[in-house]
């Protein structure tokens, strides 16, 4: 399974709860576009791992309870997924302090 598939089942087995969760949900959970979320959602009803819940209004998904593969990722796709997720650390921070780096200029302040 593709560990960001993965990723998307692990997400929707701990926060989906009865209700399940949007595309929306996911995509800001898994910190992917909801595209790709859409896409890969698709993919995972496909492969039976996701159901739709049934009436949710807009589309919301649970994870199914079908058994998840070992997902043993190779020594290069760890390290490419530490640095993903490095990276995801510094856009975060860097986004945060733009903004705060804003409010002070538009208040006045020089705090």
């Amino acid at each position: 399974m593709n560990p960001r598939n993965r990723e998307i089942c692990d997400f929707l087995k701990k926060h989906a709860g009865k209700t399940g969760a949007s595309v929306a949900d996911v995509a800001l959970g898994c910190q992917i576009s909801e595209r790709s979320a859409r896409g890969r959602i698709h993919v995972l009803i496909n492969d039976a791992f996701l159901v739709r819940v049934a009436g949710s209004s807009p589309p919301a998904y649970q994870w199914s309870g079908k058994c998840l593969p070992c997902s043993e990722l190779p020594e290069k796709a760890l390290r490419q997924q530490a640095l993903r997720d490095a990276s995801r650390s510094q856009c975060s921070a860097i986004l945060h302090t733009a903004v705060v780096m804003d409010r002070m200029v538009r208040s006045g302040s020089n705090d």
